[in-house]
C-alpha cells in the first residue's frame, strides 16, 4: 500500500493543529484499508496533556465503530510516545506507520519519554513502516520548535530571583487580603520599582484586569519617559496572558520574567506570530521560582471553595504541573 498519501493527510492535519496553538502532530487511522479517523493534537484546547493526535484519532474512532476490523493501521507524523503506543496496542493496531522518530522530536524540544517501537515488535507482533515522508515531517518539527523557542527557561540570576521573590510575596498578600488568585507582578526600571500589584480580576470584577496589565497601566507614562532607567523588566509569578504581552510590547518592556507557565492561556507561544513589530518583542525568561508559584496555587485551592472565581483555573495549573513532574 502507498502510505505517502495518508502521511500527506496527517501532515495537513498537523498544520491545522499548529494554527490552533497545538504542537505539530497529526494522525490518520485506517480500518481495513479505509480512513476512519483523522486528528491533530488537542492538548491545549482540552487542557489535557494526554490528548495527543493518536489518542484523539482513536477516541473518535471508538465513538462510531460498529464492528471490529481485521486490520488497523495508525499513521502518524511522528513515532508514537509511550501513552499513544499503549493505547494503540490495546485497541489492536496491527501496523505503525510514521515519519519522524520520537528521538528527533525529543531532540527538538518535545518532553515525551523515549521508547523504541522496535523493542516491542516481537512481543506484540505488529508491523513497523518508518521514515515515510521523513524529511517533510522532520522539517515541520524543526520549524515549529525553533520558531516557537522564544522563552529561555532557567532558574534565574540572583537579580531575577530577588525580584521574583517580591512578586511571589505580593501575590500571596493579594490572596490573603483581596481573595485574588496568588499572582504577583513587579515592574522594575533599572533598580527602581515603577509599580507592583497582584492580579485584580476578582477585586475589579473584570476578566481583563490581569496583574501584568495593571502593573503597566499603573506605571502610567513613566515607561515612555526619556529618563526611565533601563532595562525595563516585568516580573510576573505566572506567565502573562497575551493581553499582558501585548501591553509589555506597547510599553517597550525590555524583558519579561515569569515563574510558572500558564499552560491554559499563556501568551508567550503567540509571540513568534506577531508580525511587523518583532524588534520590540521583549526577551522572555521563564521558570524562575516556578515551584514556589505552584505551592501558592496549591495554597489557594486548600483555602478557597470550589465555586470561587479562579478555582478551576488554579486547579488546572496544579494538575498540569503535577502530571509533568510524574513523567
Amino acid at each position: 500500500m502507498n502510505y505517502q498519501k495518508y502521511m500527506e493527510i496527517a501532515l495537513e492535519e498537523a498544520k491545522k493543529g499548529i494554527l490552533c496553538g497545538e504542537q505539530p502532530y497529526g494522525a490518520v487511522l485506517l480500518a481495513d484499508g479505509k480512513i476512519v479517523s483523522v486528528a491533530h493534537n488537542q492538548v491545549m484546547s482540552s487542557n489535557n496533556n494526554l490528548n495527543h493526535a493518536e489518542i484523539v484519532a482513536i477516541t473518535n474512532y471508538l465513538k462510531s465503530v460498529k464492528s471490529k476490523p481485521k486490520d488497523l493501521t495508525l499513521i502518524t507524523t511522528c513515532e508514537p510516545c509511550v501513552n499513544c503506543f499503549g493505547t494503540a496496542i490495546k485497541l489492536g493496531v496491527n501496523r505503525f506507520v510514521y515519519g519522524s522518530s520520537l528521538e528527533t522530536a525529543i531532540n527538538y524540544g518535545s518532553n515525551d519519554i523515549h521508547i523504541g517501537l522496535e523493542d516491542f515488535k516481537l512481543i506484540y507482533n505488529f508491523e513497523i513502516i518508518d521514515n515515510v515522508l521523513k524529511d517533510e515531517c522532520d522539517a515541520m518539527l524543526e520549524n515549529f520548535y525553533f520558531k516557537n523557542n522564544v522563552v529561555t527557561y532557567s532558574k534565574g540570576t540572583s537579580e531575577e530571583i530577588y525580584w521574583m521573590k517580591r512578586a511571589l510575596e505580593i501575590g500571596r498578600k493579594g490572596m490573603l487580603e483581596k481573595e485574588e488568585l496568588p499572582i504577583g507582578i513587579v515592574l522594575v526600571a533599572g533598580d527602581e520599582i515603577l509599580s507592583e500589584t497582584c492580579t485584580m480580576t476578582y477585586t475589579l470584577n473584570s476578566p481583563i484586569t490581569h496583574g501584568d496589565f495593571m502593573a503597566l497601566y499603573n506605571a502610567e507614562r513613566k515607561v515612555y519617559s526619556p529618563t526611565c532607567k533601563r532595562p525595563l523588566v516585568l516580573y510576573s509569578s505566572l506567565e502573562p496572558h497575551l493581553l499582558g504581552f501585548g501591553a509589555a510590547i506597547k510599553c517597550k518592556v525590555d524583558k519579561v520574567v515569569f515563574g510558572l507557565e500558564a499552560i491554559p492561556d499563556g501568551g508567550s507561544c503567540y509571540l513568534p506570530n506577531i508580525v511587523g513589530i518583532k524588534e520590540r518583542i521583549p526577551k522572555v525568561v521563564g521558570g524562575v521560582l516556578r515551584d514556589e508559584q505552584y505551592e501558592l496555587m496549591k495554597e489557594f485551592l486548600n483555602t478557597h471553595e470550589e465555586n470561587r472565581v479562579g478555582y478551576d483555573y488554579a486547579k488546572t495549573l496544579v494538575k498540569l504541573y503535577e502530571s509533568e513532574k510524574k513523567r
